[in-house]
């Protein structure tokens, strides 16, 4: 009788009894502002409580279970799926991600992420969901802030720079454990910057917003469309061309500079973009690059360590074939 009374209880969980009501008011039904518009299932009741963020591509809300705080991704609805009627009943995608229709970005970034699972300093995630309208959403560990605001809050805080600089590096260090894991599988991040790297509690960094990365095939690059992938700021130079696994390593200047300077100033100009956008991938153009990058670093805003930040930013402000290596700028870093 007990394992009679189990089976049913499993059979209940897998049928999504405790599944959070769906709005009833068809006007609401298109707002993502809305938490209780994420209807989920799991063996006990995903409880969405509010809007982390949202970007071009989607939403993160801030979820509930079992007392735990988690982090939900989905992408923005389709037309499509905004227009259905009928929902589908909510399950685990338990088939291939192949199968998760008009969400095949979402799935395929739950696929990248699930190949470089089991590293601290990669965001974690738990499992792909499916919607009541078809659509997908992705449940991942949930973050306290990201880096770009956290070192924004340390640099503003009344400790002593030497206590600061000890947490930045730290966390710097942590980005480069976290990028070393992600090229050993062979995969390009392809939008790596400051806010895309969460701050955990217990003081993790790790890599998060896999929607743009590239698995790299075995001649070693990859084709993309220049302006399709990483945020201008922390584009590689060869993004108008092919990129392969260094093209991240460019992005570490534009994520060293943010996490230490002392200026709400951002690594490039914007006339020295625009420079790019117009000169193409050539050697003029990367010299033209390194010439403002010098002026740029010649207005002390890294003053807090100019032993090591200077040096690391042009070893990374290098052609793809000439730039640094993770192993070889973390070993530029100060003990």
């Amino acid at each position: 009788d007990a394992y009679a009374a189990n089976q049913e209880k499993k059979w209940k969980c897998q049928q999504g009894r405790r599944l959070q009501q769906r709005p009833s008011d068809e006007s609401d039904q298109g707002d993502r502002s809305r938490p209780d518009h994420v209807a989920f299932t799991l063996s006990e009741p995903l409880v969405p409580e509010s809007l982390l963020g949202q970007g071009t591509y989607g939403q993160v809300y801030l979820c509930n279970w079992l007392g735990s705080k988690l982090a939900l991704k989905v992408p923005h609805r389709s037309l499509e799926a905004a227009g259905q009627e009928e929902a589908q009943e909510p399950d685990l995608l338990d088939g291939p991600v192949s199968e998760a229709f008009r969400c095949a970005d979402l799935a395929r970034e739950h696929a990248i992420m699930t190949q470089l699972a089991g590293h601290p300093n990669i965001v974690h995630v738990f499992q792909l969901l499916r919607l009541p309208d078809g659509c997908v959403g992705m449940l991942m560990e949930v973050a306290a802030s990201h880096l770009q605001k956290h070192c924004l809050m340390l640099k503003k805080s009344d400790e002593p720079w030497s206590d600061i600089k000890f947490q930045v590096w730290k966390l710097f260090k942590q980005v480069l454990a976290g990028l070393a894991h992600i090229q050993a599988k062979k995969v390009a991040h392809c939008d790596l910057k400051t806010n895309n790297i969460l701050f955990l509690d217990g003081g993790r960094a790790a890599i998060a917003d896999f929607g743009l990365s590239r698995s790299v095939t075995s001649s070693g690059q990859v084709a993309v469309y220049g302006n399709s992938v990483y945020t201008i700021g922390y584009r590689p130079l060869e993004c108008l061309v092919n990129i392969g696994l260094k093209a991240d390593n460019w992005s570490l200047a534009g994520i060293a500079w943010d996490m230490f300077a002392f200026t709400a100033k951002s690594l490039w100009p914007d006339q020295a973009l625009e420079d790019v956008s117009e000169g193409g991938c050539t050697k003029e153009t990367l010299l033209h690059l390194r010439r403002v990058l010098q002026r740029r670093l010649d207005e002390r805003s890294l003053d807090g360590d100019r032993r090591h930040l200077p040096d690391i930013i042009k070893a990374c402000v290098q052609a793809e074939s000439d730039r640094a290596c993770v192993a070889l700028i973390s070993a530029m870093c100060p003990r």
